[in-house]
C-alpha cells in the first residue's frame, strides 16, 4: 500500500529524518527526483521559501526528509547523488545500460527510456577511464 507521505508526516504517524539540506529548490527537486526513481518517498520542507530568498536566514534552505524505514536506502541514494555531482563537474556523459543511448552528464535519467542513474553506471565510467 502506498502511503500518503504528506499526511503521515503531518500526523506524526511516521517517523522521519532530515537527510539533506539543499542550497536551493532546484537541487532539492533534482535530488527528490532521484530518491523517487530509486523507490524512496521523500518530502521537501521549505520549497515555498524560495520566493523570500535573501530575506530569510541561511538555515531556511529547503530540506529533504525521509521515513526512518527507508533511511538506509536513502543514504545510498544520497551517496550516489554526491558521486553524480562530482561526475557532472568533470562533464563525463554516461551510457544508459538499458537502451545504450549516451546521456549528458547533467541528466539524472536517460532521456530515451527513463533509466535512473545508478552506481553501476559510475563503476562502468570509472573502469572506462582506466
Amino acid at each position: 500500500m502506498k502511503r500518503n507521505f504528506w499526511s503521515d508526516w503531518r500526523n506524526w504517524s511516521l517517523r522521519v529524518r532530515k537527510i539533506y539540506e539543499a542550497e536551493n529548490i532546484i537541487d532539492a527537486e533534482l535530488l527528490a527526483q532521484m530518491f523517487r526513481a530509486h523507490g524512496v518517498d521523500v518530502f521537501i520542507e521549505g520549497w515555498h521559501r524560495q520566493g523570500a530568498l535573501g530575506e530569510l536566514p541561511v538555515n531556511a534552505a529547503p530540506t529533504l526528509w525521509v521515513a526512518d524505514d527507508v533511511l538506509a536506502r536513502a543514504q545510498n541514494v544520497l551517496q550516489l547523488w554526491q558521486q553524480w555531482q562530482t561526475t557532472t563537474q568533470s562533464q563525463a556523459d554516461w551510457r544508459c545500460p538499458r537502451c545504450g543511448e549516451m546521456v549528458p552528464a547533467t541528466m539524472l535519467n536517460c532521456w530515451s527510456c527513463g533509466q535512473a542513474y545508478t552506481s553501476q553506471i559510475i563503476k562502468s565510467q570509472e573502469s572506462a577511464r582506466e
